[in-house]
Formats: structure tokens, sequence, C-alpha cells
């Protein structure tokens, strides 16, 4: 769409000279279409910066309108209710600076039903994230250093810290106009604090060293608040509050863990198939204890590689997983693997969107790994798990529930 609005002329905005400055605009009657995953709508930003009546900088950005937010268990988008359906992780690290790789991944991301990524661990650059934007799909972004404070580790020196405050805050910023970018996620997998399987174990045994590292995370969420008040946050990919450490850690010494709990489940790999999981038994009653969303952004059910489709082999061999158990079929040219991958992915997402109750949203891992040639815009090609992923995550699922599960013609 298009929208134009000039400030009234003869009252520009005085911006001082040097150093930072921080200027608010409040442009009334302003009534914008809102971006949507459905509707992507986006909007130019001229910005002209003036010395003595002569233009010295020119910009031009696209942004978008649109809220999201926490209330309770649920996430709100334009004040609806919006469960996350998703996959990531896309190529945006290979090609980072490949507009036509990333325009095409995205929009085959969008028709695929997969309507939120997350940017793992590294930074993202403008090219992927104006992708996100102009496909409609909503982005996490992941800070960078990931499991920097994991299990006994030594808290790290101030001086590093410092360090990485400011490149998680210079990736945050650069991201922040984005209307796709609706989650900021601190790190990945730090596995210092508690861990509810099984029920209150502790990554790292140091109580005092554990405090520690919970301060440096808060004190990275806070920063992250002061920047952007707009936006929920995760302070783990791998957390999930316990009311043990909230009550004796982390309440009583102010520290913040964030808005989002965020579970990673490898059912069919290290746990039992997603066709036999309880949702309700073996996932929301183990991880989540208090009233907040529940995600995973790491659901993963096995990994072809981007060649032949067959299965990791890193993962076969260093984990045996059930891959393994496929024996020479693994690596039969018939690809039994892609559509014993294909359906168990198909099957682990219906599960959990039939049976939740307190799950706000579900992102398969790893999409990067569901095309063959996922590097080349020209190329790509998708194996059979996005064509039932994209099943699996249609905006409508209706499933039939009855003991008469045979039907003959005329019935």
């Amino acid at each position: 769409g298009e929208l134009f609005y000039e400030m009234p002329s003869g009252r520009p905005v005085q911006v001082p000279s040097g150093g930072q400055n921080k200027v608010t605009l409040e442009i009334k009657g302003l009534h914008p279409k809102l971006w949507s995953p459905d509707f992507p709508n986006l909007y130019r930003l001229e910005t002209l910066l003036e010395e003595n009546g002569r233009v010295v900088d020119k910009t031009e950005t696209l942004v978008g309108f649109r809220t999201f937010e926490v209330n309770g268990a649920r996430f709100y988008l334009n004040g609806q209710p919006y469960f996350l359906r998703g996959a990531g992780t896309s190529p945006y690290g290979c090609r980072p600076h490949d507009q036509e790789l990333a325009e095409k991944f995205m929009g085959l991301m969008h028709k695929g039903n997969e309507v939120i990524t997350r940017f793992h661990t590294t930074g993202v650059s403008e090219t992927w994230a104006y992708a996100s934007d102009v496909a409609g799909v909503g982005v996490c972004v992941e800070g960078v250093w990931p499991r920097m404070l994991s299990g006994d580790s030594e808290t790290p020196d101030p001086e590093l810290v410092r360090y990485w405050q400011e490149d998680q805050l210079d990736l945050f910023r650069s991201m922040r106009n984005h209307p796709s970018v609706l989650i900021w996620d601190i790190n990945n997998e730090m596995r210092f604090h508690s861990d509810p399987l099984p029920k209150f174990h502790y990554f790292d045994t140091d109580r005092k060293r554990r405090l520690e590292k919970w301060k440096i995370i808060s004190d990275m969420i806070k920063m992250t608040r002061k920047m952007d008040t707009t936006r929920p946050i995760i302070a783990i990919s791998e957390y999930t509050r316990t009311r043990k450490e909230f009550v004796d850690d982390l309440k009583p010494n102010n520290l913040d863990d964030g808005d989002i709990d965020d579970i990673h489940v490898y059912n069919g790999r290290y746990g039992p198939s997603g066709f036999f999981v309880d949702v309700k038994t073996d996932v929301e009653d183990v991880y989540s204890e208090y009233d907040r969303p529940l995600i995973s952004q790491e659901a993963s059910t096995g990994y072809p590689n981007n060649d032949t489709g067959y299965p990791i082999n890193s993962y076969i061999y260093r984990n045996l997983t059930a891959e393994a158990w496929l024996g020479q079929y693994v690596f039969d040219p018939s690809a039994p693997f892609l559509d014993l991958h294909a359906r168990t992915t198909q099957q682990w997402i219906e599960n959990i969107r039939r049976h939740h109750s307190k799950i706000a949203g579900w992102l398969l891992f790893s999409n990067c790994n569901w095309f063959r040639r996922v590097t080349d815009a020209n190329r790509i090609e998708p194996f059979p798990t996005y064509h039932q992923a994209k099943y699996a995550l249609h905006p409508v699922l209706v499933s039939l529930e009855s003991p008469n599960r045979h039907f003959v013609s005329g019935g």
C-alpha cells in the first residue's frame, strides 16, 4: 500500500548536533493498514536531514504497523490471539546478501504455511530481514555468542561481557524497524539454569555462580527492554521458568527471565516418537508451571542433507539416532528416509496442534534441511518434508476423532 504524509511545513524538528539524539515524531490522524503474515502491508518512510536549508542526508526505510504482545499464556497479533506456526532455520547465514535467495526462500516458507522463523545464534542481514517483511514471515531474532554461560563454566570476564552486550544491542537495534521481527531471543542453550527434566536439576550446580550468570542475562534483558518496549523477550532458548528457581533465586534478586518459555524437543531422535507423545502429560505438565507462553523453537524429527536427502551422517554415527535403525535402507536411492521423515514431521506438529491447551507456538527444526540445493535460488527444490509440513501447518486443522475408522462406498 501507499500512505503519504508530510510534516506540516514551517514545523521542522530541531536536532542538536553532536552525540546521539533521540527524536520522537508524533503524527496524528494516521490510519495505516496493519502488517501481518496474512497481509504484509508495508510503507516507505523518507527521512531528510537539513542544515541551513540544505539537504545533507536522506534515507528511505520500509516500515510496517502492527502490535505483538503477551497476555497470560497467549500471544496477540494486532489485538487477536495468535498461534505461532513455523519452522527454522533458513539458510540466511550461507548467503547473507543474496537477495534473490532470500526472497525465494521466504516466499517458499510463506506458501508452505511457515509464518514464523528464528534467525538462530548469529547476526542477520538487512537482506533477509527485508525479505521477511515482504513475504509475511514473522521472525525471532536470536542473540550472538551462544552457550557462553553453559554448565559449570566460569563466569566470563566483565570486559568480555561488555563486548557481548555491545554486539547484542547493535544487532537488536539494527533490526528493530522491521515489522516482521516479533520476538527478541537473548541467546541459545546457555544451560546454567534449572532443568525441569528431571525436576529442578541445575546445569550449573554452584548457586553463587549461577546467580552471577543470571545477573548477566537479566542485565541484557533490561537493556533490551529499554531499547525497545514493543516486543516480548526469550531469556534463553531452551529455558522454561520453574517455580523453585523463580521463587528462590530470581524474584528475590530482581532478576528478569523474560516473557516466554521455550523448549527444545527432539522427539523421534533423542526422545520417544512424536506419534506417541502425550501433549498434556509429556509437554505441558512438565514445562508450563507459570501462566506465560510456552513454545518450542527446536522441534526436530531429523535432518536430511541438502544434496541427496539422506540423513546427516554425524547424527547417525555419533548419536545413534533412529535413522540408524533403518540400516542399509537409510542410503537407499529410493529414499525411504525422506518419506519417513516427512510423515513423522507431519504427525508431530499435528499431534501438538490437536491436543495442546497451553502451548502458544511450535517451530519445526530445521527447514533449511527440507530442500535440495538450498543455497541456489534458481535450483532449490523441496523435499517431501516441506509438502507434508505445509498440510500440518495449514491455518485451519480439522481432525476427525471417531471409534468408527472404517468406511465403505456409499457410507
